[in-house]
């Protein structure tokens, strides 16, 4: 199979990933990863950790949440409106934040950078969203801060957040401040 086409986006470290589709009769065959054909990208995300799967209706929201070690982000059915944030303070993209449709269709995949927030909003029902992680889920690491913070300034693709199914953790996740000065002081010991 080709080598995949890497596309870097707005936010340090972050890039959309094409790999080549084979198609037949039957349908077709991707690889979503082979780390002897992205060696750069195979260091960015080292070993594989966890591989998790969420399944959404349509207009759920998830996030924004972020973790310590990387992620690659696919939609297996369904479609979805994918963020990535860039909440590690001293990058030179700090505070930007970038979104691309991810399907089945159109085969892209996501790198969401360590320390970086990730988001979704499920377009269709059945959305269902792989992640291939380069570290487990580990709570006193993780830091959730609420989509609607004006600092951030998401654009979502309704305005009316009524329409959203979110779950209380994420409705109720703290501003951007709260959530850092909570996080540093976490791990100031």
């Amino acid at each position: 199979m080709a080598k995949p086409v890497v596309t870097p986006q707005e936010v340090t470290d972050c890039f959309v990933l094409e790999g080549a589709r084979y198609f037949d009769d039957r349908g077709f065959f991707t690889e979503l990863f082979n780390e002897t054909k992205t060696k750069d990208i195979s260091e960015k995300l080292g070993a594989c950790k966890q591989v998790s799967l969420s399944q959404s209706k349509a207009n759920v929201l998830r996030g924004i949440h972020t973790s310590q070690y990387s992620k690659l982000v696919c939609c297996l059915s369904g479609r979805l409106i994918d963020y990535v944030i860039d909440l590690r303070e001293g990058s030179p993209t700090y505070m930007k934040w970038i979104s691309v449709e991810l399907t089945p269709q159109n085969g892209k995949q996501l790198y969401v950078p360590p320390g970086c927030g990730h988001m979704f909003v499920a377009l269709e029902d059945n959305t269902l969203m792989c992640y291939i992680q380069s570290g487990t889920f580990n709570p006193p690491f993780e830091m959730e801060v609420n989509f609607a913070d004006p600092q951030i300034g998401i654009k979502l693709p309704n305005s009316d957040v009524s329409i959203y199914t979110i779950s209380d953790k994420d409705r109720n996740s703290p501003m951007l401040a709260e959530a850092q000065a909570v996080y540093k002081a976490r791990h100031a010991k």
